[in-house]
């Protein structure tokens, strides 16, 4: 049972814990939107990316790389020939392997030298591909197109998807008979900007050229390439005036 000093002390609290929940803002969740959208920008290619590997065999480690770096060597200064600069063709990889023959049980060593080509001039690709073949690459690879304007059509698509998902919002605010409010927060994805063509394909045209004897470049159209932005906008659902 409470003392009468208890009691007292209880219910003076009362009234002044009873004030102050009532000065308290009640806090109200606030109605939110949220749109996705996805904008993408197709430009020309300006940049093509090419990867060209020589293999060469031997007897010993040494023997391999000997002949590796004068087949390498071949190559470097054949595409060289073409025009390109020397910043253009940069070696991008080196190693050395054993391969045994466990039928024959015999052991030789593989050097390979990887080369990365890199050019704005794509009407020269059918021509360094040829020329690779012709020098002796074992592996055509990694044939990219990219562009000079990146940042710009990056800006460009990002611009296009932002406006798509305000008028998303736009459109499920008025179905909630309101309109947007404040932006509360947006975020944004962006695509690397670069587009591929098969090399498997590439490779199976040009060989069966060469091996025919025509010399003649086989034309290679450079794709679009496409430039991506994804966007997820927040705003606040405000009441129509």
């Amino acid at each position: 049972m409470l003392s009468f000093r208890h009691w007292a002390a209880v219910s003076a609290l009362t009234p002044a814990l009873a004030l102050a929940q009532d000065a308290a803002p009640t806090a109200r969740p606030t109605a939110e939107i949220y749109a996705q959208a996805r904008a993408t920008v197709e430009v020309p290619a300006t940049i093509a990316s090419i990867r060209v590997d020589v293999s060469s065999s031997g007897r010993t480690p040494a023997e391999a790389g000997a002949r590796n770096a004068r087949e390498a060597a071949a190559l470097r200064r054949g595409l060289l020939a073409l025009g390109l600069p020397e910043d253009s063709v940069v070696t991008r990889r080196v190693s050395a392997m054993q391969d045994v023959n466990y039928e024959t049980k015999d052991t030789s060593f593989v050097a390979t030298n990887s080369v990365s080509i890199v050019t704005r001039r794509l009407e020269l690709l059918p021509r360094i591909i040829d020329t690779a073949l012709v020098l002796g690459a074992t592996d055509i690879a990694d044939l990219s197109f990219s562009t000079d304007s990146l940042e710009e059509r990056h800006l460009q698509a990002l611009r296009q998807a932002i406006a798509k998902a305000r008028r998303r919002a736009e459109v499920m605010a008025d179905a909630e008979g309101g309109q947007l409010g404040r932006l509360l927060s947006s975020t944004t994805q962006e695509s690397p900007g670069i587009a591929f063509r098969s090399p498997s394909t590439m490779l199976s045209s040009v060989t069966t050229g060469s091996r025919g004897g025509s010399r003649a470049a086989v034309p290679i159209q450079a794709p679009p390439v496409s430039i991506s932005a994804d966007v997820t906008v927040r705003w606040e659902l405000a009441p129509k005036p």
